[in-house]
């Protein structure tokens, strides 16, 4: 399981995390087995042996592929004039075990509130708990296959991706924006949670300076059929 955080504030750019992709190998047995007619029937030195204990051997052939998959999240976000901005969560090459997926949730520090950044004595920026600016996290997420997007990365029109609504809510809960199932090699799973930051209509604003609130974007490989539970660390990259 892998978390990165994101940082909401008044000013703020942003970039883009990209995850694993490792190589495939292909391997046989590593050790040459030698038979020579000696070793199995010393009548085949004269030559008049035609028949006899044929020999035999056995190789194992494999064929391992490492898990691979790309995640990209808006590392900050910056609440323009209008109070909304809309940020992309997009993952990419999903390509795993057997009935995996990729799944990414997101947590609040602070039940989706923004609170006023404040220097102590010491010059130290500090949380007040008590001035804040309340904000709702909402979108659509959809997931497919990698020949069910454009260049874009917007579904093609008429695909066969899967579109959920997403509504992000505090009080400590860690919602799964976005889960996608494996793919084939040639079409890997793909995906794309579009998230929507606003302020209530008519918000107050308790005083003038910078509001900011950390969320923690999870990401893991977990089961296709389970909605969050029974996660799996997910695959690390090779040095």
């Amino acid at each position: 399981m892998k978390k990165f955080k994101a940082m909401l504030a008044a000013t703020a750019a942003v970039m883009a995390l990209s995850a694993v992709s490792v190589p495939m190998s292909a391997f046989a047995a590593s050790d040459p087995q030698v038979y020579s007619p000696d070793a199995w029937d010393p009548s085949y030195n004269d030559g008049s042996q035609t028949t006899g204990n044929n020999p035999s051997a056995k190789i194992d052939v494999s064929f391992t592929i490492n898990p691979t998959y790309t995640v990209t999240i808006p590392m900050n976000v910056k609440f323009g004039d209008a109070g909304v901005e809309n940020n992309a969560v997009l993952v990419d090459n999903v390509f795993l075990n057997n009935n995996k997926a990729v799944q990414v949730s997101v947590e609040s520090n602070n039940d989706y509130r923004m609170l006023l950044n404040e220097k102590d004595n010491n010059e130290q920026t500090t949380l007040n708990h008590e001035k804040f600016i309340e904000y709702n996290v909402s979108g659509v997420s959809f997931v497919g296959k990698k020949n069910d997007f454009g260049a874009e990365g917007y579904p093609n029109e008429g695909s066969e991706t899967t579109k959920t609504d997403i509504k992000l809510t505090g009080n400590g809960s860690s919602p799964v924006i976005i889960s996608v199932p494996t793919g084939n090699n040639n079409n890997a799973g793909k995906g794309r949670a579009e998230l929507i930051y606003t302020l209530p209509q008519g918000f107050d604003v308790p005083v003038a300076g910078t509001y900011s609130d950390t969320l923690t974007f999870t990401i893991a490989v977990v089961n296709a059929t389970n909605s969050g539970n029974n996660q799996e660390p997910a695959p690390q990259p090779e040095p």
